[in-house]
């Protein structure tokens, strides 16, 4: 059997007309299908509301899920010494 070789994401993506980094073709498709998402489920939330005759949970937590992914977590403490800082601490 053949040894695979790893796979480099360093190396940019060559066709006939363009050069690109497989880094950011990754995040572009990410961004693209996150904003189709988010926009159908707008969509739906207006339409539905029009209706309302089905349910809205599935396409509220689809919006919640996406907002979720691309907000940064909010800090509550600053400047908490971990395990090993407390236990050097107490040593000296």
């Amino acid at each position: 059997m053949e040894e695979q070789q790893p796979i480099n994401d360093n190396i940019p993506w060559k066709s006939c007309c363009w050069t690109i980094d497989p880094n950011f073709m990754k995040y572009m498709t990410q961004i693209t299908i996150s904003y189709i998402i988010l926009t159908l489920a707008i969509y739906k939330l207006i339409v539905i509301s029009k209706e309302d005759n089905e349910d809205k949970s599935i396409y509220i937590s689809l919006i919640t899920l996406i907002l979720g992914i691309y907000t940064t977590p909010i800090k509550l403490r600053r400047n908490v010494p971990t395990l090993d800082e407390t236990k050097q601490s107490n040593l000296n």
